[in-house]
């Protein structure tokens, strides 16, 4: 890349985030997920050649790993485990039940509409699964206290199916590469041996940090927050050593050291809001690039009636009695249902067949930015109205 190209890039990229930056608040005014906004950028981002050219998939996976580092860290740092504890019943039946039935019913929807094989449609079944609360958040405008305790089920939840779907695909995507027949049984032999040894190094960098953290007492006042920042990218890349799940240790450790005594702990709490909200921001922006790069023909219509079943029919019969079941409020239980927006996790996972080289890989990621998009515009535009409607 010549000097004037990388000049170009920058002043563009610069332009496009500037602009998306100063129309946050109109945004916010309109309770529309910031998310929409900044994809919506990313697609004027992706007319100019020179940037197009510059996001390829493996930019993509590896922008979008160390975005979804700093999100599970954010996500289990503004719950802490004894929050996470209170609301353990539906995380557990959401997080991991609602996520393998999201898994097998978005194989059987890409096999049966979307006219893919099998070994690329277990990849889009286990791409489309998890949920994206910052989303939620999002379109809510800062008002996310105002729903209660079903924050902390879908903070809970994501924090759950982020790592099972990120395995589940990790694994049908290898299976792809080598050719062969995924195992199930093998698939769920690995997933198990990988949370066990991530919920174990998880907790153990956690209480480490801590301890080291505990008696200092440090003269710049940002130190514990960057200190746990490079705590959560240690975890991640030493569990992935360890062949752990570098993603569940991750946010077991956000989980763990919320809830240990460590200098300026609001301030490292909300240092990585902040980072979590901008990852959020690099990830959208980078699909809307993409999306300008694949095409849509053969993919559209069955896409979007795949993401109609999974996120309007699948999502309320399954969520709604099972929360109302849990001894959820009517409104709790109803907002749980409607509010399982699609964000930042499937973009990066849908980056995977397409960084390996995969045939299906462009239909895949072609299929899961219709998907998310049509999540954030039908779900996320009208959520805020829902709360108002459900929580007076």
């Amino acid at each position: 890349m010549s000097l004037r190209e990388t000049a170009e890039l920058i002043a563009v990229c610069g332009g496009i985030a500037l602009a998306a930056l100063l129309l946050q608040p109109l945004s916010t005014r309109l309770r529309v997920p910031d998310s929409l906004l900044f994809l919506l950028g990313g697609v004027v981002l992706g007319t100019v050649p020179t940037v197009s050219g510059a996001v390829t998939g493996d930019v993509l996976n590896l922008v979008g790993t160390c975005a979804l580092i700093v999100i599970l860290a954010a996500g289990g740092l503004g719950s802490g485990m004894r929050a996470f504890r209170r609301v353990i019943a539906p995380v557990l039946v959401l997080g991991v039940g609602g996520t393998l039935l999201t898994f097998g019913v978005g194989a059987l929807l890409a096999h049966e509409l979307v006219g893919m094989d099998w070994p690329a449609a277990l990849i889009v079944g286990a791409v489309l699964s998890p949920t994206d609360p910052a989303a939620v958040f999002s379109a809510l405008a800062g008002q996310a206290r105002r729903v209660g305790r079903i924050a902390h089920v879908l903070e809970g939840e994501a924090g759950l199916n982020d790592p099972i779907a990120i395995a589940l695909a990790i694994a049908f995507v290898a299976a792809a590469v080598d050719g062969e027949a995924a195992s199930v049984g093998h698939i769920a032999g690995v997933m198990a041996v990988e949370g066990v040894v991530g919920v174990l190094v998880g907790i153990a960098v956690a209480e480490a940090l801590a301890r080291i953290l505990g008696p200092l007492r440090p003269t710049i006042a940002s130190v514990p927050a960057l200190t746990v920042l490079a705590g959560a990218f240690v975890t991640f890349g030493g569990t992935a050593l360890l062949h752990g799940s570098g993603y569940v240790a991750v946010y077991i450790f956000g989980l763990v050291i919320a809830d240990r005594v460590i200098p300026e702990r609001e301030a490292v709490i909300a240092l990585h809001s902040e980072l979590a909200h901008l990852a959020e921001i690099a990830m959208f922006v980078l699909l809307g690039v993409v999306m300008t790069q694949v095409a849509y023909g053969d993919v559209l219509w069955p896409a979007l009636a795949t993401g109609a079943l999974l996120l309007f029919v699948l999502r309320p019969l399954f969520a709604l009695p099972t929360l109302a079941a849990l001894g959820y409020t009517r409104g709790e239980a109803l907002f749980g249902s409607i509010a399982g927006l699609r964000g930042a996790v499937p973009i990066l996972l849908a980056s995977l067949p397409l960084a390996a080289g995969l045939e299906a890989g462009e239909a895949i990621l072609a299929l899961t930015g219709v998907v998310v998009v049509l999540s954030l515009v039908v779900q996320g535009v009208p959520l805020g109205r829902i709360a108002d409607r459900l929580f007076p």
